[in-house]
């Protein structure tokens, strides 16, 4: 705000034109002059020095007055072009601010068709994230069956080379035990044969028994 001295300068103003009237008094007044006395043309020279005194400083003050309306206009011109300078700052700011407000409500629209395009895929991809935990489970069952086959095999495989070693360890043991049984068998087919022979042999050497007599009634 540029500070304004209007009551005063006026005042200074009207004192100047007052005083310059004051200064154009003697010229007319000077077909009096032979009739004043002495006296009061000295305390009229001592007046009109006064007033030019006074004259002289009301110039003084409106000169000064003058360099204050200079001032107070540069003053002015300068607030004016800076008001100027300083209102299209600000149209191109409110331009700018307008136009960061219509990106952001565009990203703002982006955004929200992001995210309605994000709700809908995860929809889409909750069957194929139900498949997938389906098929995660498969694959731990498998992992496990393969892991218990895997034991079997192994415990199979123990097995049969503790059978192995045992057959191993056994077989002579069997083939001792198999001519064992075939001596036997030949020992026991032996007696067969001679039992027979026996049997036939006694047929024909023993004689054969008397008849059986009849025995007695039971006494009652």
């Amino acid at each position: 705000m540029i500070p304004t001295r209007t009551n005063g300068t006026a005042a200074k103003l009207a004192r100047a034109a007052r005083w310059t009237l004051l200064l154009a008094l003697p010229a007319l007044g000077g077909c009096a002059t032979d009739r004043e006395t002495t006296l009061s043309r000295t305390a009229r020279q001592r007046e009109v020095a006064a007033e030019r005194y006074s004259a002289d400083r009301q110039r003084a003050d409106l000169e000064i007055v003058r360099q204050e309306v200079r001032e107070n206009s540069a003053r002015i011109t300068a607030a004016k072009s800076e008001s100027l300078r300083t209102g299209a700052v600000l149209r191109a700011t409110l331009a700018d601010l307008n136009h960061q407000i219509a990106v952001l409500k565009a990203a703002e629209q982006d955004l929200a068709a992001v995210r309605a395009r994000a709700l809908a895929i995860e929809q889409e991809l909750a069957p194929l994230r139900a498949l997938e935990q389906t098929l995660r489970d498969q694959e731990q069952l498998r992992a496990a069956a393969q892991q218990r086959v895997a034991a079997l095999q192994a415990e199979v495989a123990a097995v049969e080379q503790t059978a192995g070693a045992k057959v191993a360890e056994l077989q002579p043991r069997l083939a001792a035990l198999q001519q064992q049984i075939a001596a036997a068998q030949q020992v026991e087919k032996a007696l067969g044969d001679v039992q027979a022979i026996v049997a036939a042999a006694a047929a024909v050497l023993v004689p054969p028994a008397p008849p059986a007599t009849q025995a007695p009634p039971a006494k009652k």
